[in-house]
């Protein structure tokens, strides 16, 4: 199955089989568990034609009810779907309720897809997001107040891959980066800088900040989305700087090609974000070999929002299992493919690759130090926009 016609003419293909069944009624998921436990007592059950025919005809009704799309068709595996940042097999759902008396029927899956899919619709993930964020910067969380006074000490403060490339007059945005963290930094070492940042409780600090060190001529700030740059005009910027924060959006793809279209062909884009794993995993293993074996991974939903971090009235151990997590805010986890991949199809080259350094073996087993030997919190990429015709 490698294309979305053949998908659609195998739910056709699953219409015209119940039909020689006997089933008059419109296939819904009801008409199709009852089809599917009668042909399940049939022996021998014809697997290789019945369920790629309903699961491309499960996976098809699914997708119109709640606006999803086809995923994997180039992959050695069926057919997946994903819906309200959900991936699901279809394929194998039909394949489970043909061996398995058990398993999840359709009606059921159905049911369940539509609670999600109302559940995600409803919730203003980016307003409660901002109001956390808000609630952060107005405690004193996340905002910087000095800002080196000389040129050479502010470049001394910054990443090396900036410095390598230049900084002096060159136009950088600091996308999602209120805070003063970034901003007065950059300017200080040369660059005429725009912070961008959805909350202006942060963008008041790198105002401060800035007319403080007397950069205000060289610090602007805009009040914007990530995944929203449309106040800013395009092949603006020379470099962007985006600190940890993609895991804030629900699309990868939507904050990268808005980077693309506001930088120059050429343009330096630098990035650090929150390595997928790392998000998901959960307290040490122990066994009476070895004090510390591993963390666990709990499975998660890829892309979908989290549980908010607990609050300080949680337990101490909760607290240092979330410490790379921020409280009150809802994460999206973003896998590798997206992070990476998609930065390359809008439009980037990736040049370099690191995960800093965050790690202590020595450090008490669940505080951040210790979980980062296992699992990397952050991983930093250099990428390029590319220039020609590809670049697009």
């Amino acid at each position: 199955m490698s294309n979305l016609k053949h998908l659609q003419q195998l739910a056709q293909v699953a219409a015209l089989h119940a039909k020689d069944q006997g089933v008059q009624a419109t296939l819904q998921p009801a008409v199709v568990d009852q089809l599917l436990d009668r042909l399940r007592e049939q022996q021998p059950i014809d697997f290789d034609a019945i369920v790629p025919c309903y699961g491309a005809w499960f996976g098809e009704t699914c997708i119109r009810q709640f606006s999803g799309h086809w995923l994997a068709l180039d992959e050695p595996v069926p057919p997946r779907i994903q819906i309200a940042g959900g991936v699901f097999s279809p394929m194998d759902a039909i394949h489970r309720r043909l061996t398995r008396p058990n398993a999840a029927r359709l009606v059921d899956l159905f049911e369940e897809l539509a609670t999600w899919a109302e559940t995600s619709a409803n919730r203003d993930w980016h307003s409660e997001n901002l109001q956390a964020w808000t609630t952060l910067v107005e405690s004193g969380r996340f905002v910087n107040h000095l800002v080196p006074t000389d040129r050479q000490t502010a470049e001394a403060s910054l990443d090396a891959w900036l410095i390598q490339e230049g900084l002096v007059d060159k136009n950088v945005l600091c996308l999602a980066a209120g805070g003063a963290t970034h901003g007065p930094l950059l300017a200080m070492a040369g660059a005429q800088v725009t912070v961008v940042d959805t909350c202006d409780a942060a963008l008041q600090y790198d105002r401060q900040l800035a007319d403080r060190a007397g950069l205000q001529d060289r610090v602007r700030t805009q009040l914007a989305s990530m995944d929203d740059l449309s106040a800013l005009p395009p092949a603006s910027f020379d470099i962007v700087v985006h600190p940890v924060s993609l895991c804030y959006a629900p699309s990868t793809i939507a904050v990268y090609d808005e980077v693309a279209r506001v930088l120059v062909p050429g343009g330096l884009y630098v990035s650090q974000q929150k390595s997928p794993a790392s998000l998901q995993s959960a307290q040490c293993v122990n066994t009476a070999s070895h004090p510390v074996d591993g963390y666990i991974v709990p499975f998660q939903r890829t892309n979908h929002p989290l549980d908010p971090v607990p609050d300080s009235s949680r337990s101490e151990l909760a607290q240092q299992q979330n410490a790379h997590r921020e409280p009150g805010t809802h994460e999206y986890v973003h896998s590798l493919a997206s992070l990476i991949g998609h930065l390359c199809r809008a439009g980037f080259v990736v040049e370099d690759l690191s995960e800093p350094c965050r790690s202590d073996l020595w450090a008490t087993p669940n505080s951040p130090e210790h979980r980062a030997a296992f699992f990397p919190p952050y991983l930093k990429i250099k990428a390029r926009r590319r220039s020609g015709p590809e670049s697009n």
